[in-house]
Formats: structure tokens, sequence, C-alpha cells
């Protein structure tokens, strides 16, 4: 689930000299909530599961590269995408059911 950026308008006379509404900044917005964009997600679980990387470390590594993701974040956004991929996981368990035998 994508929330959108909300952003506060503010008057003043310091941008470009108008009386008009202005944008505030996007920075402050995005530090109170952080939503995973397409690639986080996919870059967390195949460091957890393929790479066998611990969320501690990959805090780290997203701390590194500028993104402040705190641990807890980061197992949240684990378990939606564990939520998220169960009925893939329930059609794999059904299928030897249906065809009566697994092929390895």
């Amino acid at each position: 689930m994508l929330l959108p950026a909300i952003r506060s308008r503010y008057s003043s006379e310091a941008v470009a000299g108008t009386l008009g509404p202005c944008p505030s900044s996007t920075k402050s917005n995005l530090a109170k909530r952080q939503s995973p964009s397409s690639k986080k997600p996919t870059i967390l679980l195949v460091g957890k599961y393929l790479d066998h990387v611990p969320l501690y470390r990959q805090e780290a590594f997203f701390g590194r590269a500028g993104l402040a993701i705190s641990r807890s974040t980061l197992d949240s956004w684990v378990r939606q995408c564990g939520v998220q991929l169960q009925p893939l996981v329930d059609v794999d368990l059904d299928l030897p059911r249906f065809h009566g035998r697994l092929m390895a």
C-alpha cells in the first residue's frame, strides 16, 4: 500500500518575491513516515532470504546510503510482503495435492 506524500503549503514573501503559496520541504515530511518504494522491499527480501543478511546489517546498509530506516520499519515491510505473498505459497503447497505427486 503506497501512501501519497502530503505537503503543507505556506505563504511567504521570500519565495521568488511572491505572496502566493509555496510547498514545504519534502525532506521533513518523508522523514516522519517511511513508505517503501518498489525497489526497497525487493532489496530487503533478497538480502534477507537469499543473501542471509540480518535486518540490523541491512539497517546499517541503508544508513550508509543516507536512508535512516529503523529495524522495526524493515521488519514491518518484511511482514507486509509475507502477507501479500501468502496466496502464492498456498497455491504452491496445494499443487501436489491436486496432482497426486511432487516432482523434484
